[in-house]
């Protein structure tokens, strides 16, 4: 392990800029600081500087180098996100599984044959939309489409729906969804199916790029028969709510952070949509005060402390949920929950000792999450440079200040929502650098006086009040008033 000067950190980082909320940016600061004490150092590895997931330092994880992966994309160059995947995909067997743990020392899977959600597909995606590196795909294709055939293979139902080997999803470790055999059978899970289905979208999107036609062909037509099964089955009408079943086809009752997964995978029509967002706006079910508990709060096993996944707070799904929903043009609410949550954990931060980031929070207290009244490191971990960045780091960047990035095509989209002065400067993109400053507004509808710094020409689409703005933005420093 080797840790980064914070003098050379401090260079790199992209410098956000609200004028009116200074405790964002300390924490958006904190996060980068204590994750750049995450970057590890092994020689031997196929990727021998990767990011370590702030939880166990003998053990990597699949699902938590992915989520790592979306912030480390803003400092490619010294964040090796993308790079730690290959540590996974050189572990893969011959038959194409891919352990949810290895070893770091030895390779060796550090928890038998189990999985986590298989999001490898969608995390390269991300990472080429802000560097417009694809020189990634060739390789890692055929590895991914190996590896959803193991899947298909191992954790696929007669009915095409999929499960997970854990009590709760793997994943969600004590969340209480669970198999009960002779009660309908064995469960089929609504975030695996929904993550399978994902995979599939962005599978044949890498694909096509690379023009490989006919997997492109195969990866749609899978990603709409499994779209299809999904609404078909896990979908309750009455309810307005997707649900894990049991293999005869009825409902388990219990409500979770998983059945949100369809959203951002584009399964769920805008009429499913705005049912789910329904459940996320009821204040006796997900809209508690720090959204958004893992657990209903109707559930009777919601634990108001959080105890981990039975109603705590956890930053990687609430990514999930504000990066579908900004996806589905859902950007109103999806900022609302982006600023509630940065909100509470500045909060946290300045209040509670030590002040830090954690693992997971309390969806009713100013607390990190904790089984009652016990100290919070018995539970969750502290100092978590891990996935928790992302809410710092990718929501402040990509919900708070509105920034969306598709640099393959040298775009980018700014929603401006904000009256305060705010920006981003020194953002890397491909191998450019941009800053984007909008001046201060006294009302939503004024227009926005804006200023751009860009070492290369590209699209600038500004939004703002139900208005839209297409430039297109010079190599240098200019002005633009709309």
């Amino acid at each position: 392990m080797r840790e980064i000067s914070k003098k050379s950190l401090q260079k790199e980082i992209p410098e956000p800029v609200l004028s009116e909320h200074q405790e964002w940016i300390e924490l958006y600061y904190k996060s980068w600081e204590i994750s750049s004490r995450h970057i590890f150092y092994k020689e031997g590895l196929p990727s021998p500087k990767y990011m370590d997931e702030a939880a166990m330092p003998d053990k990597v994880w699949q699902w938590d180098s992915c989520f790592m992966s979306f912030y480390c994309r803003y400092l490619p160059h010294i964040f090796p996100g993308i790079e730690s995947l290959d540590n996974f995909y050189e572990t893969q067997r011959y038959d194409g599984y891919i352990s949810m743990a290895h070893m770091v020392d030895t390779g060796e899977d550090a928890y038998g044959e189990r999985i986590n959600p298989p999001l490898y597909s969608w995390a390269e995606w991300e990472y080429y939309k802000i560097t417009a590196d694809d020189s990634r795909f060739p390789e890692i294709l055929p590895i991914l489409i190996d590896y959803d055939k193991w899947i298909d293979g191992n954790r696929r139902r007669d009915n095409g729906l999929y499960w997970f080997e854990d009590c709760g999803s793997a994943g969600l470790d004590n969340s209480p969804r669970c198999n009960y055999p002779g009660l309908g059978g064995q469960l089929c899970w609504i975030d695996l199916s929904a993550q399978q289905t994902l995979s599939a979208y962005y599978i044949s999107k890498v694909a096509a790029l690379i023009k490989e036609n006919n997997i492109k062909i195969k990866y749609e037509r899978k990603y709409s028969l499994l779209k299809n099964l999904i609404n078909k089955y896990m979908w309750c009408e009455r309810d307005g709510f997707y649900f894990d079943i049991f293999e005869d086809g009825n409902f388990s009752s219990t409500k979770t952070i998983a059945s949100f997964w369809p959203i951002l995978a584009k399964i769920s029509d805008t009429k499913k949509t705005e049912k789910l967002i329904e459940h996320l706006e009821n204040s006796n079910e997900f809209n508690r005060p720090h959204r958004i508990p893992s657990l209903s709060y109707d559930n009777p096993n919601y634990d108001r402390y959080g105890a981990y996944w039975l109603g705590g707070v956890w930053v990687p799904t609430n990514y999930m949920v504000i990066k579908g929903l900004k996806e589905r043009g859902y950007s109103k609410i999806a900022r609302e929950i982006a600023i509630n949550h940065i909100d509470k954990m500045s909060e946290i931060y300045k209040n509670f000792r030590p002040h830090t980031i954690w693992e997971c929070y309390s969806p009713e207290l100013n607390r990190p999450a904790t089984n009652k009244k016990r100290e919070p490191n018995t539970l969750c971990r502290k100092e978590f440079g891990g996935w928790s960045a992302l809410g710092p780091i990718s929501m402040l960047i990509e919900n708070i200040i509105g920034i969306e990035i598709n640099w393959p095509f040298k775009e980018i989209e700014w929603e401006i929502s904000l009256l305060e002065e705010h920006g981003i400067k020194n953002l890397k993109v491909g191998d450019e650098k941009i800053s984007l400053i909008c001046h201060k507004r006294k009302r939503k509808i004024d227009s926005p006086k804006i200023y751009v710094e860009s070492t290369s020409a590209f699209k600038l689409k500004v939004k703002w009040n139900n208005n839209v703005k297409i430039i297109r933005a010079t190599k240098g420093k200019i002005e633009y008033k709309f």
